[in-house]
Parts: C-alpha cells; structure tokens; sequence
C-alpha cells in the first residue's frame, strides 16, 4: 500500500513538474518573440536609411518634374501627392510590421495557450 501511494504521489509531482516545464518554455518562447520583434525594428532602422536613398531619387524626379512645361501649381500638386503616397505605404507597412497582434498570429500562440487549459 505504501508503495503505492509513493507511485501515485511520483506520476503526480512529474505531472506538475511536466506541465511547470512547458510553462516555462513557453515564457522562453514569448522571450524571444519578443527579441525577434526587436531584431525586426533594427532591421527596419536599416531599411529607413535605404529611404534616404529613395529620397535622393525622388528628388531627381522633383528636379524631372519641375522641368516640364507645366504650371508651377500642378509641379507641385505632383511632387507633394507622390511624397505623400510614399510616406502612407512606408508607415502603413511599419505599423502592420511591429503589430504583436499579428507577430503572436504568426507565432500561432493561441494554439498553444490551448495546450495548456
């Protein structure tokens, strides 16, 4: 009977000692969801210096632009709406990029929250 309830006692406590593992695990891997979500944003500052380069291209179309035989007013009403577009794109992309909603969707953390209840 001792022996037993010692058996009992033991799958128990490996049990527990199984599902605290997997808890921390999981922690582990929030931990570096998070630090990939942070190597992203470095990469992004990387990217933003690639802008700078788009810059310069957009102000050789600004100088292209401003040689056509137009108005001045159309010229810029031209200049500002591509530099408008670009700027919404580049920032629309940012926001959805560094999103945690849609990096723990990615992730598939709900599915393994799941694991757990």
């Amino acid at each position: 009977m001792g022996n037993l309830l010692l058996l009992i006692s033991k799958v128990f406590l490996f049990k527990k000692a199984a599902v605290e593992v997997k808890k921390r695990g999981f922690l582990l891997y929030l931990k570096a969801l998070q630090v990939a979500r942070k190597s992203l944003a470095g990469a992004l500052l990387v990217y933003t210096m690639l802008q700078f380069l788009v810059i310069g291209f957009f102000g050789a179309v600004t100088a292209a632009i401003f040689l056509l035989p137009h108005d001045l007013e159309t010229k810029l009403f031209l200049i500002f709406f591509i530099c408008l577009g670009v700027f919404i794109v580049t920032l629309i992309g940012f926001l959805y990029a560094m999103s945690e909603k849609v990096w723990y969707k990615a992730a598939q953390v709900e599915e393994i929250l799941e694991q757990f209840d």
